[in-house]
């Protein structure tokens, strides 16, 4: 549920659709030759500002209102580095849904922190259930964290506690399992994976809210989950691509880069989609976003439950990468340049646009 705070800021959001400015542009053009390799870091400070959660509350609600009205419910939450609390808009803000794919980066931390020695198929593993968000790769990790921890009722329960940990203590996490398809089978077999006939908890079939969800962005975001988290962020700047998985390449039909890779173009966001449901009938889409890698930073989480149901597990079929980047680029503005000083990143109230 979401707390007593978020739900009066989420309420003063949809009263606030006003257009929020900011005084800087939004793209990155990256150092000038001979800067310092990394973008200068702003004080915490810029973020804590009122001015600054005022203005991204306004954002937030007018990207949620943009995108609902493709035809969509949508909640939205964002979290300034600094701030004490996040901001939420939207509609059926306490609703709960599934993570789907959303859930691989925080298993790949449990997992991280387990499996030792790592072996030599972890890395690519890793690689591939977050790039390609692959489901067998996410198998792997699952059957041997469950061998490493003992049971998939343990596993379960060091996965429970990651989200304790990261504030998304309402994240009720899966008891769902299944066996491997064919082709999973053949590619835990061919990695040497004990038990490859094993059963694997189905951690997308977890579900939380919007408030668990911006919580565990922040909390990977600003370091609480230490190396491992820093590694899965690393994982999550990069380009995204088709599953291999995919039998036909009509069966997933956006671009690689929908939502942050194309809303936040330039800012080198770290992101990870989810989408998933047309069994259930409740198909959604979803992405958690942090972005830039300097400070203050912001993260974001945003479901999109479209109105109308594709026949296939698409976000292409349905307004979903659409409206993820509606929200996206009605925050983008307040994501100040890389290469602009600290003393000239100040939130005003002249001019401004969003993409």
């Amino acid at each position: 549920m979401l707390k007593r705070a978020a739900i009066v800021a989420a309420a003063l959001a949809a009263a606030a659709l006003t257009v929020a400015v900011v005084s800087s542009h939004t793209e990155s053009s990256g150092p000038a030759p001979g800067a310092a390799a990394k973008p200068r870091r702003r004080p915490a400070e810029f973020g804590a500002t009122p001015a600054a959660q005022a203005a991204l509350r306004r954002r937030v609600a007018l990207g949620a209102a943009r995108a609902a009205a493709l035809g969509a419910q949508v909640q939205a939450g964002a979290w300034i580095e600094g701030q004490r609390e996040p901001i939420f808009a939207g509609s059926d803000l306490g609703r709960r849904m599934r993570l789907w794919s959303m859930s691989k980066p925080f298993a790949a931390i449990v997992a991280l922190r387990t499996i030792h020695p790592r072996p030599a198929w972890l890395k690519p593993a890793l690689e591939d259930l977050i790039t390609r968000s692959e489901n067998c790769p996410m198998r792997e990790l699952m059957v041997e964290l469950q061998r490493r921890t003992g049971s998939p009722g343990a596993a379960r329960h060091a996965l429970a506690a990651l989200f304790q940990a990261g504030g998304g203590d309402g994240t009720a996490i899966a008891t769902e399992v299944e066996p491997p398809d064919p082709d999973c089978r053949r590619r835990l077999e061919a990695d040497g994976i004990a038990s490859p006939d094993a059963e694997a908890l189905l951690t997308g079939t977890s579900t939380w809210t919007i408030d668990d969800a911006v919580h565990m962005i922040h909390s990977l975001a600003s370091g609480r989950f230490g190396a491992e988290g820093e590694r899965l962020l690393d994982l999550m700047r990069r380009p995204k691509a088709p599953s291999e998985e995919i039998s036909s390449p009509g069966d997933y039909t956006p671009d690689p880069a929908w939502g942050a890779g194309l809303a936040f173009a330039g800012l080198d966001p770290a992101y990870k989609p989810g989408w998933g449901g047309t069994l259930q009938s409740e198909f959604m889409v979803g992405q958690l976003v942090t972005a830039p890698a300097t400070s203050p930073a912001i993260s974001i989480a945003v479901m999109v439950h479209p109105d109308v149901q594709p026949d296939l597990d698409d976000p292409g079929r349905t307004v979903g990468p659409r409206a993820v980047e509606l929200v996206l680029g009605a925050i983008r503005p307040l994501i100040p340049r890389l290469d602009r000083p600290a003393s000239s990143l100040t939130i005003g109230s002249h001019g401004g646009r969003s993409r």
